[in-house]
């Protein structure tokens, strides 16, 4: 199990939302920059980097910022918001991110995935989920698409890897909602699953590790570390 801290960024401040919500953000830092620093001393092999303008835009909006991050750290980055072109792919591949993570785009066309065979292995789905149904454009559009549909659908266009967000639960501390997370594991064993939204503690994190679901590879956490909820170091403990 991989505990992934988040960083989302939005006019270039390390900030998080509350249930995806633009107008309900929180500051936590001006200096994106610190946080992917300490994050990488206290132990974190992998972060998670939202680009929330790029998300609510369609476009990647803080791409700079995000240079910035990678130079200053020696870790693997993941990059979501926004990412919606063969050329914002490329882009982000040349900086050197092997982690790409596309959502609107695939939603609208999922056959895009078919331009993208020759980076199909750094790519990521992120399904972001209302009752189960999907929600695009920086949470902002609601679909009548259940994941089942999509997640079925990329699989067949050769992903291997989703990142589940309940958006209920996201920036809430009201821990995940395991039932669900346990249910899409059983239903799609062939996909390695990354959980998000509602870690709270240390406990949450051992609720998602007790279902014992072998595909479900990895934690994000982010509004537990900022609040000072979870000790990262702690965590990468109990988890190594």
């Amino acid at each position: 199990m991989i505990i992934i801290p988040a960083i989302d960024i939005k006019d270039g401040k390390c900030v998080r939302l509350y249930k995806g919500d633009f107008e309900k953000s929180k500051i936590y830092s001006e200096d994106p920059v610190r946080i992917a620093k300490e994050f990488e001393e206290m132990g974190a092999s992998l972060i998670h980097v939202v680009d929330l303008d790029g998300a609510k835009r369609g476009e990647l909006a803080n791409f700079n910022t995000v240079e910035k991050i990678l130079g200053s750290i020696s870790i693997d980055i993941e990059l979501g918001g926004g990412i919606r072109s063969m050329e914002a792919i490329e882009k982000i591949i040349r900086a050197g991110i092997k982690r790409v993570i596309l959502g609107s785009r695939i939603i609208e066309d999922v056959s895009f995935l078919d331009d993208c065979s020759e980076f199909i292995d750094n790519i990521i789905i992120s399904a972001d989920l209302n009752r189960e149904y999907l929600s695009t454009h920086g949470w902002l559009k609601r679909t009548d698409i259940h994941y089942s549909d999509f997640l079925k659908d990329v699989l067949e266009h050769g992903i291997k890897e989703v990142i589940v967000t309940d958006i209920d639960k996201d920036g809430t501390l009201e821990g995940p909602n395991v039932e669900l997370y346990q249910k899409i594991a059983d239903e799609f064993k062939a996909l390695q699953i990354i959980v998000s939204g509602g870690i709270s503690s240390l406990d949450d994190i051992k609720s998602i590790m007790g279902l014992q679901k072998e595909n479900i590879k990895g934690i994000i956490t982010g509004k537990a570390i900022y609040e000072k909820k979870i000790d990262l170091k702690e965590v990468f403990s109990y988890v190594s």
